[in-house]
């Protein structure tokens, strides 16, 4: 995770690439807060391509999603039409009765979803398909925003499931 001084280090840099943006402390410190949840290497990499590709100073914001839109590039996941290939390739090979394997959990989770046995032996290739594709973007939505999340919203998400499963449990 970034040091406090390597993040003052990159602000620096964008003061120099953006020298007509009004930078305050209390920007400085916010900045920092928000961004020390990342990898130096990760941020470093983000406050390039901005500088690359934008005239403004950038908001925590737009420097977070740069940081994660590079990690996400570095290591993709396939969309949903790539993952329901997989899961055909996995029916020829092994069959209902096999035990598949994928390159991703988030396919394994999605087909756990159908049921392996459904999904083998339907003879509606092309709704699977769509509610595959349908389902499986969705996961890989919801999957993509918590790792975005900020450290203290996983926390605060953490407490709020904790509680909720205190209230199904004491039967409320």
């Amino acid at each position: 995770m970034a040091s406090e001084i390597e993040i003052l280090e990159l602000l620096n840099v964008l003061g120099m690439a953006f020298p007509s943006a009004h930078v305050t402390e209390g920007m400085l410190a916010l900045y920092v807060s928000m961004l020390q949840d990342l990898p130096v290497e990760q941020l470093q990499a983000a406050v390039r391509e901005h500088i690359g590709r934008s005239p403004f100073y950038p908001t925590v914001a737009e420097i977070r999603n740069q940081a994660f839109a590079i990690l996400e590039s570095a290591k993709p996941t396939p969309d949903g039409y790539a993952a329901w290939a997989e899961v055909q390739s996995e029916i020829k090979r092994v069959g209902h009765r096999g035990t598949p394997q994928f390159s991703y959990p988030l396919i394994a989770e999605t087909v756990t979803i159908f049921g392996w046995r459904y999904l083998c032996l339907s003879e509606n290739d092309m709704s699977d398909r769509s509610h595959f594709v349908q389902a499986y973007e969705s996961r890989r939505k919801t999957t993509q925003d918590c790792a975005r999340q900020l450290p203290e919203t996983k926390t605060f998400v953490g407490q709020l499931k904790s509680e909720q499963l205190g209230l199904l449990s004491s039967g409320q």
